[in-house]
């Protein structure tokens, strides 16, 4: 049994974030939250992220910008983001 289904998620999203700006703000924290933990397990090492179509890609995407930000070595492997979000934070990387 999953804990939370995708539309009860979407639901949760909605009620916390209720406009695109909202949303792509959730999107840079757990973007920040996976480049923080790669900073911290990879010992410096060259790091690949994989993005998918959808808002996770989109997360992948802020992880990959702020890792090379921060002068990490990090590289993306992606498919063409379906989101708005997605695209966005693809334009970002």
């Amino acid at each position: 049994q999953p804990i939370v289904t995708a539309a009860g998620r979407r639901a949760a999203e909605e009620a916390i974030a209720p406009d695109a700006d909202a949303l792509y703000g959730l999107m840079e924290r757990a973007g920040a939250g996976v480049a923080n933990a790669v900073r911290r397990l990879s010992a410096g090492a060259e790091t690949l992220i994989l993005c998918g179509p959808g808002n996770n890609g989109g997360d992948g995407y802020v992880a990959a910008r702020l890792l090379g930000e921060w002068g990490h070595p990090v590289r993306v492997a992606a498919v063409e983001p379906r989101s708005a979000l997605g695209q966005r934070a693809r334009a970002g990387w």
